[in-house]
């Protein structure tokens, strides 16, 4: 009589399936990680010959890097090289600095620091008011760069050598024109006492005096855009006034503030969204008040800082950051600073509560909006 044939039980079946669970557990990120270090040499390997056929054109072309605009075509090298094998569906995974476009390379002050490709895509953009077109897998931001090697980033650099970074480098940013010169403020809905019928200048036509209540102003008909600034002069002096507690709030409004059209709805700070502002006031003879605030985030900042007839007052965004600025001379003082949105509409925005008057208002920027 043959012997019986004993097959595993469940519990030795599932005892064998957890083991090789565990085991793939263990076995498949070490997997993974060899896969991503083959990638990251292939990828360093491709840039470092992008970088040599960098480098060479230079070369060939009086010592200058290739332009934005021409580098990729400029390279003719084979398709295989363009790509980075962590991102292959992309025909070409590698970005071109901007900042070096058209330099020289003797110009380069640090060609160990300063990268000339790497991890990233950008897609081309036209050309408007405020920037220049920009071109396909060049970069220009730091969103540009793409760190998509287990969070890192790898890069080529103008002395040759390639390495794999966390951090991500400093770009050029996007290429912008010239800023268009400044123009006269015109103005609209004055209010009271108020002339503001030349551009670029408004006056309170009540008497120079540290006690009158107004409260009278205007607002500028353009609302800037993006970068820009608003400059202004005093156009009377308040030395004379014993206690300049009544002076001028010049600044900047956003389109909240604006709650519809009329000589009253851009200065009643009970309907203020986001504002800011300085005023002249508080101090005899001299200095200034810088108010920027927002809702009720109202901070402001008094002390002395020291302004004559010719001082240029400038409320000025680049980016996302606003800052009041004394200019006296060749002498540039900060006196405040906030965050703002970047594209926010700002419309400049005059109250006054005593009789003073601005001078040589002037807006500056790439673009602007009417302001309703």
């Amino acid at each position: 009589m043959g012997r019986a044939i004993r097959g595993f039980t469940l519990i030795e079946l599932l005892v064998v399936i957890a083991i090789i669970g565990v085991l793939a557990a263990i076995l498949f990120p070490v997997f993974a990680a060899a896969r991503e270090k083959a990638r990251q040499s292939s990828c360093m390997n491709n840039q470092r010959q992008i970088a040599m056929a960098i480098q060479i054109y230079a070369q060939d072309h009086d010592e200058m890097f290739p332009t934005a605009g021409i580098v990729w075509g400029a390279l003719k090298l084979d398709a295989g090289v363009m790509r980075c094998p962590t991102d292959a569906g992309k025909a070409n995974g590698y970005v071109y600095n901007n900042a070096l476009s058209g330099q020289a390379l003797g110009e380069i002050a640090d060609p160990v620091g300063i990268f000339v490709t790497g991890d990233g895509r950008h897609a081309a953009t036209p050309a408007t008011v405020a920037y220049y077109a920009t071109y396909d897998n060049v970069a220009y931001l730091g969103r540009d760069i793409v760190r998509r090697h287990g969070n890192k980033v790898i890069l080529s650099y103008a002395d040759g050598h390639v390495a794999i970074s966390a951090e991500t480098p400093p770009t050029s940013g996007m290429p912008r024109p010239p800023m268009p010169e400044p123009q006269p403020v015109v103005w609209k809905y004055p209010s009271g006492s108020i002339t503001a019928t030349t551009p670029g200048q408004i006056d309170c036509t009540l008497p120079e005096t540290p006690s009158g209540q107004v409260n009278e102003g205007a607002v500028s008909t353009k609302a800037l855009l993006g970068d820009g600034y608003f400059s202004f002069k005093l156009s009377r002096s308040l030395f004379n006034v014993n206690l300049v507690a009544n002076g001028p709030r010049v600044g900047f409004s956003s389109g909240d503030y604006l709650s519809g059209p009329g000589p009253y709805s851009h200065k009643d700070s009970s309907v203020a969204y986001r504002y800011w502002f300085a005023a002249v006031e508080y101090f005899p003879y001299s200095g200034i008040s810088c108010t920027i605030g927002g809702g009720d985030n109202y901070a402001p900042l008094y002390g002395a800082y020291e302004w004559d007839a010719d001082t240029v007052f400038k409320l000025e965004r680049i980016g996302t950051t606003l800052s009041w600025i004394g200019i006296r001379g060749t002498t540039n003082t900060v006196l405040r600073t906030c965050e703002v949105d970047d594209l926010e509409p700002l419309f400049v925005n005059v109250w006054f509560n005593s009789g003073v008057g601005l001078r040589e208002c002037l807006l500056r920027g790439y673009e602007f909006v009417d302001v309703p």
